[in-house]
């Protein structure tokens, strides 16, 4: 009987052992079902396996001999199998391109929808119309003959708690814009003038122009007060208003703080510079940057209760609200402001919760095109104290401070053509920046005013009068001293007064920086 022959299987297949002496695997594949061939090992204690060919005798492996992972490893080259590979471990993959293309388009997308929907809920406070016209190239504004789109923009103190006459309009201003000559013109409107009202209000028949908002929202509510003091502007400037903007105080405060600061310049006689006791502001002369409750001080300051470098108290408070237009203005505009989401997003919220227009939503995107356009040199701040040729004064009337022309109280006619000469940039029909002086040279009274009124309905813009102790010995003289720089205006000027020029030298004791210079002497119409 056959010895029992011990098998080592590994993976279905019999593997032989190496011989001390040659080291081979011997195989036979005839008896396998399914292969060619089976694999047997002959074991030298025991004997011939019967029937298979070429049977060889090995030695009988020593107690202990095992197969290590090279022989296994041979065994499997042998029969054409490859070596069972390791379990690689799983490496970690970068995400696709795609995948975060489309993540930061999310993102970006979620950032779109919160701003274009905090602009729709403040823009629909702020204007009237389609939101989306501010997507295309502006809807043409109104304006007058001359070009001149007229704005009137007024503040209250409405948003502040407790405020004692909130509802006046402690800031009225008009803002005109030349569209064609990227031109503008800014004059403010001493809150102190006095007024008719045209109607029956709290205040009276007339008042101070700062009343008379509230009074027409006593019976119209908001539109209707601002209906009236556009209208009442616009008659005292001689100006066609054609549109309002409605801020409240904390404008000034929360855009200057979205804007990180704006830079205004301080220019006070007092070498200190300013100082407000009520509003504790303190600033000296020369450039400061503000924001928030100091900013707001800067245009509410005026000087009343104590401090220093407020001469004209209002009119300095005037002066630096229009100072404070242009900071924020040239801040917004400026290329770290356009391309910071967060300073847009305190922007829209300061607009919409503070600021009221009739303007529609096309015609805002026409006047922000005007604003990137318009430079710095070609806006103009107009003052009703200029020095040398003021239009108002102040006075009293039924024991209240008031402002008034200086032509007389309800007389605006001196204010309107200040107003138009300074629209104007100085500039006559003739397109020449010609200044005219009108001296009384004569023993007669007044004169000189009539003869300005004259050559003003005639078309010159910048035309003043005043007296001069010489005595001009004809009735009209007059001088050139541009020395024939401005022709047009000089062949005009003699048409219109009937007489030649006499040169550029002025009579002893005659003195005047102007272009040209009138003497009118006893022998005047």
């Amino acid at each position: 009987m056959s010895p029992k022959i011990k098998k080592n299987s590994v993976d279905g297949f019999v593997v032989r052992r190496r011989t001390a002496d040659n080291n081979e695997f011997h195989t036979d594949h005839s008896k396998r079902p399914g292969l060619q061939a089976t694999n047997t090992v002959d074991l030298a204690k025991h004997d011939s396996i019967t029937n298979a060919p070429e049977s060889k005798t090995y030695d009988q492996p020593k107690r202990g001999d095992r197969l290590n992972r090279s022989e296994i490893d041979d065994s499997l080259n042998a029969v054409g199998l490859e070596e069972i590979p390791k379990r690689k471990a799983r490496r970690y993959r970068k995400p696709k391109k795609k995948v975060v293309l489309i993540i930061v388009g999310l993102i970006i997308l979620g950032f779109v929808g919160y701003f274009l929907t905090k602009f729709i809920l403040n823009s629909g406070r702020v204007f009237s119309g389609n939101l989306f016209d501010l997507l295309g190239s502006g809807t043409q504004i109104k304006q007058d003959e001359k070009g001149w789109t007229n704005i009137l923009v007024f503040g209250t103190s409405e948003d502040g708690p407790n405020h004692a006459g909130a509802a006046l309009t402690d800031s009225i201003m008009m803002i005109s814009v030349h569209q064609e000559d990227k031109k503008v013109t800014m004059i403010s409107v001493p809150r102190d003038l006095w007024v008719d009202y045209g109607r029956a209000c709290l205040a009276g028949f007339s008042g101070k122009i700062n009343a008379l908002y509230s009074c027409g929202v006593e019976s119209g509510g908001e539109s209707e007060g601002a209906s009236l003091l556009k209208e009442k502007v616009g008659e005292v400037f001689g100006v066609d208003m054609h549109y309002f903007t409605k801020v409240n105080y904390s404008v000034v405060r929360d855009l200057t703080t979205a804007l990180g600061g704006v830079v205004v310049t301080v220019s006070s006689d007092d070498p200190r510079g300013i100082y407000d006791y009520n509003t504790k502001l303190k600033l000296p002369n020369g450039q400061s940057t503000l924001q928030g409750e100091q900013a707001l001080a800067f245009v509410r300051a005026r000087g009343d209760g104590g401090g220093y470098g407020f001469e004209g108290s209002n009119f300095v408070r005037e002066k630096n609200q229009q100072a404070m237009i242009l900071a924020i203005r040239d801040k917004a505009l400026s290329a770290g402001t356009l391309t910071n989401p967060v300073a847009w997003s305190g922007i829209l919220d300061a607009m919409g919760s503070n600021i009221r227009s009739d303007f529609s939503a096309g015609e805002i995107k026409t006047l922000v095109n005007l604003a990137e356009d318009v430079k710095q040199e070609n806006i103009v701040q107009v003052s009703l104290v200029e020095k040398g040729h003021p239009v108002v004064t102040t006075g009293s009337m039924n024991g209240a401070s008031i402002v008034r022309p200086i032509a007389g109280i309800k007389d605006y006619s001196d204010i309107q053509k200040y107003i138009a000469r300074k629209m104007s940039g100085g500039e006559n029909k003739f397109g020449e920046s010609a200044t005219i002086e009108i001296l009384n040279a004569s023993t007669r009274i007044g004169i000189a005013g009539r003869q300005q009124t004259m050559l003003e309905d005639a078309g010159f813009v910048d035309v003043s009068s005043g007296d001069t102790n010489y005595m001009a010995p004809s009735a009209i003289q007059l001088y050139d001293t541009t020395l024939g720089k401005m022709p047009k205006t000089l062949a005009s000027l003699e048409e219109n007064l009937g007489v030649k020029s006499l040169g550029s030298t002025l009579p002893v004791g005659v003195q005047s920086d102007a272009d040209f210079v009138i003497l009118l002497g006893d022998g005047v119409n």
